[in-house]
Parts: C-alpha cells; structure tokens; sequence
C-alpha cells in the first residue's frame, strides 16, 4: 500500500473525523482497529467536528466511546510541539489550508511519528507537500489491509467496503479504485457515487 507500512505493526495510527465516519458505516470498524493491532488515537478537535455530522454523529460518538472503554482508541489532545505544525496547516490562502481537525491530525502524526489516517484529497495534497516524510493512509487503505483481510475474509471487507462507500461516501484513493470496484462487482459498485462514474459505470 502506498506510504503505508503493513508490516510496521508498532506505527500508531491517527484518525481524522470523515475516517471515524466512514469505519462506523463499515460495520467492522472495531474488528479493523483490533486486527491491525496498532496503537490508534483520535484528536479531541476532530472528535469535536461530530457535532456537524448531523444524525449520524451520535452512532460514531458512541462507537468512539466503546472503541476508547475496549483500548482501541485513544483521545489526545495537541501537544505543545505539534501547534507550529497546526498553526501552519490552518493559515493562509483557503486553496492552501485545511480545518481544524485535519489539521490537527496531521501535526500529531508528525510529531509522534505515526500514519495520518485522512482520506479528503486537498488534506493528502498538503501533508504530502509539506511533510513528505509522513506516512498517509485511508480508510480503504485500513480496511484492505492484510491484516484485516487474514481476521474477516475478502467477502467481509467487500460488504464492509460497499457501506462505506455507499452510506458514509468513503473516498476512494486512485490507486485503489480497481480493486475496490472488482471486490464490489458491478452491480455494487454502480450504487456507490464516491467511486468516479467512469469506475463505478465499468462493466
């Protein structure tokens, strides 16, 4: 997987708010995070970004809220040395910055050395151009993981992946587009807009 270490198993994980989302749709989320056994952490000011996630928000709430009790996530909050990184992140031209909780997620993966886990494309854009040492991983890149495929089986991941996509719209990274669209078959895949037309359409 593209700057993601499968093998790495001590590398943390930090997850943005849309990948919470879209690993709650998924229905095997607390599966994923047990298989890829990595410490995970969540950043308060993402969690915070819920509020907006309209009816959704109280089911990833309390799935972040049983992922904490079970030891599968932690909430941090920034750390004095990550707020330069923030600070830069969030300042600026709007075509250059990004909001809080992406934000958030990347200087605290900077500074502890773990995979920011963000699947928005302006968000991958500015880390890879600014922090080309950070390791970035997606949902998709979590949920296609070796690891989780040995714990839950390809069929598992395909239906887990076909929520996602479908009822939390998880953006899918380029290079996995093909992939995914196979796992799914055509019929599954022509439900699930976050895939471009000219994949999701493919016969």
């Amino acid at each position: 997987m593209a700057n993601f270490n499968s093998d790495d198993t001590a590398s943390p994980i930090v997850l943005d708010t849309s990948v919470a989302i879209s690993l709650v749709a998924s229905r095997i989320g607390t599966d994923v995070l047990k298989a890829l056994a990595r410490p995970a952490y969540m950043i308060d000011v993402a969690i915070g970004e819920l509020a907006d996630a309209g009816q959704r928000a109280a089911d990833v709430l309390s799935a972040l809220r049983d992922w904490q009790r079970d030891r599968l996530l932690t909430e941090v909050s920034l750390e004095a040395d990550a707020l330069e990184v923030f600070e830069d992140l969030v300042s600026g031209p709007a075509a250059d910055t990004l909001d809080d909780g992406e934000a958030a997620t990347i200087a605290h993966a900077r500074v502890i050395g773990a995979v920011a886990v963000i699947d928005e494309g302006k968000a991958r854009r500015i880390s890879r151009e600014r922090h080309p040492a950070l390791m970035l991983a997606s949902t998709i890149d979590l949920l296609l993981h070796p690891a989780t495929e040995r714990v839950l089986g390809r069929e598992a991941i395909a239906h887990a992946l076909y929520l996602a996509l479908k009822d939390a719209r998880a953006r899918v990274p380029p290079e996995h587009q093909e992939t995914v669209r196979l796992m799914l078959g055509s019929e599954r895949a022509a439900l699930c807009h976050s895939l471009p037309a000219v994949i999701r359409n493919r016969a």
